[in-house]
């Protein structure tokens, strides 16, 4: 037990440490990449603190807006994002430090202002639908929709599945597989990647335009919330 304190400790003042360098350069011209590498950094070490839910799709949230390479990034509004997660993370290692267990449920909160942030700048992920279709005479087209949504999960944050694989052990599959995402990765590599799964008959890849507009009438998807379910449902 207290081996694997220690072990959350050392990745929340490593994630500190990258925040407490990166705030100062994140707005300078010539330390503005170093900031970034640093931002990723501390994104890294958030992914394998492990007690609480909402760190690793909050930490994944940072490293999507982190590599995206939008003029958001030399923004005060995002130099104040790193500022509260610093002080989140700051909390948490006070609290484990003094009691063993954190108490703050500020990562949740952070990660929907996250989310709002990744989907207000628009030149920071691309949106897709991706419809699969499996090969007709195949009867375990569950277990390839599962290698799909698997595969992609290394690049994407899921807003839908339909038919929903979370709930759902055995799908009927016969009409295939929509799948929507937010990623950095461009259609050809969604393709790529989703193609290669065995007894994938098809793949039809669908872009959105995100624009400030669209955004605003778009119904308020939380990515992180649906995207919780996948990674559970993955674990299983």
């Amino acid at each position: 037990m207290a081996e694997s304190i220690q072990k959350e400790l050392d990745f929340i003042e490593q994630a500190i440490n990258n925040l407490e360098q990166a705030l100062p350069q994140i707005l300078g011209m010539a330390t503005h990449k170093e900031g970034i590498e640093n931002v990723i950094g501390a994104a890294d070490s958030m992914k394998e603190i492990a007690f609480d839910k909402y760190m690793k799709p909050l930490a994944m949230t940072l490293k999507i807006i982190s590599n995206s390479q939008s003029s958001g990034l030399r923004t005060t509004a995002f130099q104040s994002f790193l500022v509260d997660i610093l002080e989140m993370l700051v909390k948490i290692q006070n609290q484990i430090k003094t009691s063993g267990l954190p108490k703050t449920t500020d990562a949740a909160d952070l990660q929907s202002a996250g989310e709002f942030l990744m989907r207000y700048a628009d030149r920071i992920t691309n949106r897709y639908k991706i419809n699969v279709n499996f090969e007709d005479d195949y009867e375990a087209k569950a277990i390839r929709a599962f290698m799909v949504v698997k595969e992609l999960a290394e690049s994407c944050r899921f807003l839908n599945l339909s038919p929903d694989l979370t709930i759902n052990s055995t799908p009927n599959l016969d009409s295939g597989l929509e799948i929507e995402v937010l990623t950095q990765e461009n259609a050809e590599e969604l393709h790529r990647i989703t193609g290669s799964v065995l007894e994938v008959k098809s793949v039809q890849i669908f872009t959105e335009t995100m624009n400030q507009q669209v955004l605003m009438l778009d119904p308020p998807h939380i990515p992180g919330s649906f995207d919780t379910k996948v990674e559970e449902f993955l674990k299983n």
